[in-house]
């Protein structure tokens, strides 16, 4: 088991710090040795002193230490005194979390290095990152873990994501950022301890960061005030979207192979299937005798609630206008969606998106469509996001995100000999954390010798478009995948605001797309319902202190 000897400043403790040592306290493979904490910053903080008050006041500070039993604290002055006191306790690996730990000179004192966080342009500031981020042009902002070498050239990559711009709060953005990375040093201890060695990015791309990607000057008044602005537009703006507009999704033919619409050029003809009073995506083929069926998800405005439908076309692949799903063919009391479809020895198997019942389960077919039956907990205690289960090399794979972690951004892998057999974590989980091009949008698919994988760009929206990768590494120690081609919603077509999913039809390909639209009933239904659930609320509180008077 690693030893971690953690630094961190003299100061209320953050729930970013929190969430890090908890992970790594609930790791296997790694045990904290103590937390050293350095009341002398050894250079001044990146951020003026009214930001760091509103991250310590929005990221929730408290007082004592997390409990953790027999866990040393050592109370030191300055930086000086560091390794003196370190050295006894022979840590593996020293993981730094202050906001200004600027300083290399414990680079070299444990085997596995100095590690820290840097957010952004080489800060090692958490809330100057947010700040910028905020307000920041781009979709999505850098994240690393480095190991720190005792010069810029020494330094290594040894985790990096990418994590949305976008944001209704500043509060809020910094706790998504503490979620997004907590697990990161416990991951690279487990990757330690399975392989005894760290799992490096090439040196020229970090030393590329380190020269040319220094923190700039920290955020001015004129910046807070224009960031308040924005921050107070988007919340109003999402707060009137909630009862006033809703993602109207619909499902999509294109008369092509997936191959060739990842090959195309331009924006390939989709014929779209008939409107519902609800949505329908996330659409997954089921080859069928006397043509294909199609299951997906139907969802429910005001109820806000997924279940599976199913809609039947010839073969011919023919739209027609008086087209309905048949409702509900798999419904449970936790919401569905995104009903992966595979065969196996000649039976039909779905594992939808149930992510609220904490678990990735599979239900086969014994009357299709309408007759499902529960047969096994793939994995269990997950909140397994869009889980997409494939073959490939001679086992099956399982690749979706994390609910808790980060739906869009986390990717995680698991493996197993048999389809209803036994799956396996892959050692290297999460495998990526970019939310650009992680999430699962359909089937993955072979052209050659090469697999593709579809997957979601969350960076400016949810399902905002598809990227598809070319996985050119997959093995029960290793994942390795490059975006080459990214699809884009039709901005001149009936659903410009959003593409999700692209599954494999043979010589056909499902997708799905969204707009955005006001919808007054809906709201009117909602306004209804909740003032229903009020009433029902008072008169169960009014009954209940009826019933306790003497």
């Amino acid at each position: 088991m690693l030893k971690i000897a953690v630094l961190r400043d003299a100061a209320p403790w953050d729930q970013g710090e929190i969430g890090y040592l908890r992970a790594l306290s609930a790791s296997s493979h790694a045990r904290i040795s103590c937390i050293a904490e350095v009341r002398a910053a050894a250079a001044p903080a990146a951020s003026p002193g009214w930001l760091r008050r509103t991250a310590r006041q929005t990221g929730k500070p408290v007082r004592e230490a997390p409990e953790i039993e027999g866990l040393p604290v050592l109370e030191l002055v300055d930086e000086a005194e560091l390794a003196d006191a370190l050295s006894p306790l022979a840590p593996d690996a020293i993981l730094d979390l202050r906001r200004a730990g600027q300083s290399r000179a414990l680079a070299d004192l444990a085997r596995f290095g100095l590690w820290r966080f840097r957010y952004g342009q080489a800060s090692d500031d958490a809330a100057g990152f947010v700040f910028r981020l905020l307000l920041a042009d781009d979709p999505a902002g850098t994240v690393s873990l480095v190991r720190v070498g005792r010069t810029a050239e020494r330094d290594l990559l040894l985790k990096r994501g990418h994590i949305s711009s976008y944001g209704a709060g500043f509060g809020e953005k910094l706790d998504e950022l503490y979620r997004f990375c907590r697990s990161w040093p416990a991951s690279v201890c487990r990757e330690l301890a399975l392989s005894g060695r760290l799992s490096y990015t090439a040196e020229e791309e970090v030393r590329s960061e380190a020269e040319n990607g220094r923190p700039g000057p920290g955020p001015t008044a004129l910046q807070a005030i224009r960031l308040a602005a924005l921050l107070g537009y988007r919340k109003l703006a999402r707060r009137l979207s909630a009862w006033f507009v809703v993602e109207q999704w619909n499902v999509g033919v294109i008369r092509q192979p997936i191959d060739a619409v990842m090959r195309g050029q331009g924006e390939p003809t989709v014929e779209w299937l008939p409107e519902r009073a609800g949505f329908v995506a996330d659409p997954f083929a089921v080859r069928l005798e006397e043509g294909m069926g199609i299951v997906a998800e139907e969802w429910d405005h005001v109820e806000r609630k997924g279940k599976i439908s199913f809609l039947k076309l010839d073969r011919e692949l023919r739209i027609d206008p008086e087209a309905r799903w048949q409702q509900a063919v798999l419904e449970l009391p936790v919401h569905l969606s995104y009903p992966c479809i595979v065969q196996e020895e000649g039976r039909l198997y779905c594992i939808p998106e149930c992510y609220q019942a904490g678990e990735a389960a599979i239900y086969r077919a014994e009357r299709f469509p309408v007759e499902w039956k529960k047969i096994k907990v793939l994995i269990p205690n997950f909140q397994a996001v869009d889980p997409t289960v494939f073959r490939h090399d001679g086992l099956w794979w399982l690749i979706c995100t994390d609910q808790e972690e980060g739906p869009h951004s986390h990717l995680h892998i698991w493996y197993s000999d048999e389809l209803l057999g036994e799956w396996k974590p892959h050692p290297a989980n999460p495998v990526k954390m970019d939310v650009r091009s992680s999430r699962p949008a359909g089937t993955p698919f072979a052209v050659g010798e090469a697999l593709f994988r579809p997957a979601q760009d969350c960076s400016g929206t949810y399902g905002g478009a598809v990227w598809i990768n070319r996985i050119d590494r997959l093995t029960t120690t290793e994942f390795r995948e490059t975006p080459v081609r990214r699809l884009a919603p039709d901005r001149s077509g009936p659903y410009p605001d959003g593409l999700h999913t692209l599954s494999f039809a043979g010589e056909a390909t499902l997708v799905d797309a969204k707009r955005e639209r006001l919808a007054l009933g809906v709201f009117a239904r909602r306004a209804t319902i909740k003032l229903v659930r009020k009433i029902r609320r008072t008169d169960r509180k009014g009954a209940e202190a009826i019933g306790s008077i003497p």
